[in-house]
């Protein structure tokens, strides 16, 4: 019996060898009353054409373009990722010239601490063997020491603390019959813009009086 639905009337069954040679059969073993069968199974001689439909087709389109749209989308993101790290790349060789201009910032500066701090030394004890004593003050009534040497103390009797601090100043050791020739000469400076030199008297601690001859030039900001 060769039944089909695509058939009015069914067709006479094929023979074994026909069977076998269709591309859609297949077969089963059967063991039944003692003795091995082997059933036989195959399609239509129609059923193949019936299969060939625009259905097929619009799914193998329809997984083509899928495929290739998934292409592009790996593409675009592949792109992106490309680009993220060029800018990644950019950044970071940015980065690493700023962080070596800054180590180089770095090292001039501590240089140049260095040099100022051996200046400051040097320049200490330069003042240090001189005789007297050197000093930078403020030009208000009672000339407010800023800067003043180790010197003052065997001059005046007081330590450069005691200047430092504001607990004695400069103009209130000079004289009070020199005090304007101090300041007359020292204003004349500040005018004209140039050095002066005075020599006027101080009191010492101790009570001594003590001529003194000071040099000096104004400082502008």
């Amino acid at each position: 019996f060769h039944s089909s639905r695509l058939r009015a009337q069914p067709d006479a069954a094929p023979s074994v060898a026909e069977m076998r040679q269709s591309e859609f059969q297949r077969h089963l073993r059967v063991g039944f009353g003692g003795r091995n069968w082997i059933l036989y199974f195959r399609s239509a001689p129609e059923w193949p054409a019936s299969q060939q439909s625009g259905e097929a087709i619009t799914v193998l389109v329809g997984g083509l373009l899928s495929s290739l749209l998934l292409g592009l989308v790996l593409q675009m993101q592949q792109r992106r990722t490309t680009s993220v790290e060029q800018q990644v790349a950019i950044r970071t060789a940015e980065l690493q010239a700023t962080q070596a201009q800054l180590k180089e910032d770095v090292a001039q500066r501590e240089d140049a601490e260095r040099r100022l701090s051996e200046n400051r030394r040097q320049l200490a004890t330069l003042i240090r063997q001189l005789p007297g004593a050197a000093f930078r003050c403020v030009l208000d009534d009672n000339l407010s020491s800023q800067f003043i040497s180790e010197g003052i103390l065997a001059l005046t009797g007081y330590a450069p603390e005691e200047f430092l601090s504001g607990q004695i100043h400069i103009a209130s050791l000079t004289l009070p019959a020199d005090r304007a020739l101090a300041r007359t000469a020292l204003g004349r400076a500040v005018k004209e813009r140039t050095t002066f030199e005075v020599e006027y008297r101080i009191r010492h601690r101790t009570g001594q009086e003590k001529w003194v001859l000071v040099r000096g030039s104004p400082i502008y900001a």
